[in-house]
């Protein structure tokens, strides 16, 4: 990890934020700027030490580029959309509904606002476009997810039942039937390998929320020799595909073989969505007071 320049960054120190946090926007402000790189296991680029806004300082945590935008008006409209986005998902029923058309309005909103921010500041107008829409019941997963660790200080009990391994094997023998030819076979395996592998890189640096990074620290001390897929489950798999546009774009990938990735992404999240009652867990485990004296010591 070296540091650059700040003129390589598209944030400066002591600069008013929106930064996400699960799948809402908070007020932030910078405290420091660093510009990463050298290290696989983590997202080169510009990087942010950023305090939340009336948050206590145990909040405060470095953030990839990709969580922060600017402090604009069309911003400030993206972080009310999905707060209302929210409020709607606590009132509404357990049965799924179709996203009506103003939501629909809203993440294109929320999509070209972050998509025209990021090429503005870092000159990615020229990267190849990654668009992945996440179906409206895994949304709201993501959702009760976040909540789940951030405000009720619960965690998801590990290792899981149903591992991401596990998730992409029974995926691939689901496609067994459909598969018409050995080229389209090799393709799903290398794009199952290719998740696999994006996880187990991902997990520890831009998938974890604040209060599972204990949790993180004793789980790879517990079991030193696992692949974190071997460990973790379908609901930190789920927070991949939020990152999956933008750590593809900055790839050298070309916009046709990024199109087949999306739409076997596409294909595998409904997967997810079909099977959500077997692979998602239903109740999260309570935080013990040892485990939180330790989160707020660090």
């Amino acid at each position: 990890m070296t540091g650059k320049d700040s003129r390589s960054l598209a944030f400066i120190k002591d600069e008013k934020i929106l930064c996400y946090h699960g799948p809402l926007l908070y007020e932030a402000k910078v405290l420091q700027c660093e510009w990463w790189e050298g290290n696989e296991q983590v997202e080169e680029g510009g990087h942010y030490y950023v305090h939340y806004k009336g948050w206590k300082q145990t909040w405060d945590e470095w953030v990839p580029e990709s969580r922060v935008l600017k402090y604009n008006e069309e911003n400030l409209a993206t972080q009310a959309a999905l707060k209302a986005a929210v409020k709607t998902k606590k009132k509404s029923s357990s049965k799924e509904k179709a996203p009506s058309e103003a939501s629909k309005s809203r993440k294109r909103a929320r999509e070209n606002s972050a998509e025209k921010t990021k090429s503005q500041d870092d000159g990615s107008e020229k990267r190849p476009e990654v668009k992945l829409s996440i179906p409206s019941s895994l949304k709201l997963q993501l959702v009760d997810d976040w909540e789940n660790i951030t405000k009720l200080e619960q965690l998801v009990p590990l290792p899981r039942k149903i591992t991401v391994t596990q998730i992409l094997g029974m995926y691939r023998e689901s496609k067994e039937k459909k598969r018409s030819s050995k080229e389209k076979e090799d393709i799903l395996n290398e794009v199952l390998d290719g998740l696999r592998l994006y996880f187990n890189n991902a997990l520890g640096t831009i998938l974890l929320y604040r209060f599972e990074r204990q949790q993180y620290v004793d789980i790879c001390k517990q079991h030193p020799n696992c692949s974190m897929s071997d460990i973790y489950g379908a609901e930190h798999l789920l927070r991949l595909f939020v990152q999956l546009p933008m750590l593809i774009a900055h790839t050298s990938m070309d916009q046709e073989a990024i199109n087949i990735l999306r739409d076997h992404f596409t294909e595998f999240m409904k997967y997810l969505q079909k099977n959500a009652k077997e692979i998602f867990i239903s109740q999260y485990e309570k935080a013990s007071d040892d485990y939180i004296e330790k989160f707020k010591s660090t």
